[in-house]
């Protein structure tokens, strides 16, 4: 998978690195804090199911996932006329 692929270089904490995904069933939880400044305070956590990377950015570099990559190459193929 594309996200074990660049493992090594996502964990580099001196590169920039940008996921693009797409998420689903997405609920949000509220919660209050039991320590800290906001103790006593409400906030709201958002929980969801990852459905799909579907790129990820390092230094500016894209890396695309390999469906997007499929997807690429086949709009790039021209297309035959038949007769």
């Amino acid at each position: 998978m594309l996200i074990e692929r660049l493992e090594s270089v996502i964990n580099d904490r001196d590169r920039k690195v940008l996921v693009s995904f797409r998420v689903g069933d997405l609920v949000p939880e509220v919660f209050r804090y039991k320590k800290g400044e906001r103790a006593g305070e409400y906030g709201v956590s958002l929980k969801c199911r990852l459905l799909k990377i579907l790129s990820v950015k390092i230094d500016g570099q894209t890396y695309p996932s390999p469906q997007q990559r499929q997807q690429q190459q086949s709009s790039q193929q021209p297309v035959r006329a038949s007769a």
